[in-house]
């Protein structure tokens, strides 16, 4: 490390705050193992970025991209991507479940289908 920054010394504690929150969320079983170690991989490489950013310097040829803030942004974006992916995949499920749950409630207490303001 060159020189001091407030990035280089915040960002790492931050990411370290995010893993030990991880382990919490794992620990009370709202998360998988998949899921923890997705989180502890990600956080770990934001604070080795922070702490050495001319780690983006090797990626650039490996990955095939010019440069290596357009590596950082492109995973960004695919990690964007996936979240918004399970976060849609979790609505439809809940959806799902909460139609399954009205209708049996509407079966049990035989509730007559409502007919609009009209009928």
């Amino acid at each position: 490390m060159d020189h001091f920054s407030l990035v280089g010394l915040l960002t790492p504690i931050f990411s370290l705050l995010m893993v030990f929150r991880a382990f919490s969320l794992y620990s009370k079983r709202k998360q998988s193992g998949r899921e923890l170690l997705l989180w502890i991989v990600l956080w770990f490489g934001i604070g080795l970025v922070a702490i050495y950013p001319a780690v983006l310097d090797v990626l650039p040829p490996i990955v095939g991209i010019k440069s290596g803030i357009n590596v950082l942004i492109f995973f960004g974006f695919v990690v964007l991507f996936y979240a918004v992916f399970r976060l849609l995949v979790k609505v439809e499920d809940l959806e799902e479940k909460l139609v399954k749950m009205n209708r049996e409630r509407a079966f049990r207490e035989q509730i007559p289908p409502f007919k609009g303001v009209r009928g």
